[in-house]
């Protein structure tokens, strides 16, 4: 008899969870230190929800081709960064 063996077998699933938000936290805070277009986008938004939700809001209406056209995008309006609809 053939048994299959997975990586989940070592760990729990909610270890594995764990894992991914820590990993999450950690890119957003560097992310925060090294990026400027990421703090200058969190100073024209003022505070971090009203970021997070402008950052969500583009995702679901814009297609984003890079990072740095999204941040410029929040930082400098849309006016000198173009983003294209998202028509999917």
């Amino acid at each position: 008899m053939v048994t299959v063996r997975s990586s989940f077998d070592y760990y729990n699933l909610h270890t594995v969870f764990a894992y991914l938000m820590f990993l999450a936290f950690l890119v957003d805070q560097i992310q925060q230190l090294c990026c400027g277009f990421f703090n200058c986008a969190l100073v024209k938004m003022k505070r971090k929800k009203y970021l997070w939700e402008m950052m969500r809001n583009l995702f679901a209406t814009y297609l984003i081709e890079s990072w740095l056209n999204f941040y410029e995008a929040i930082a400098y309006g849309f006016r000198r960064i173009k983003l294209e609809p998202d028509t999917s």
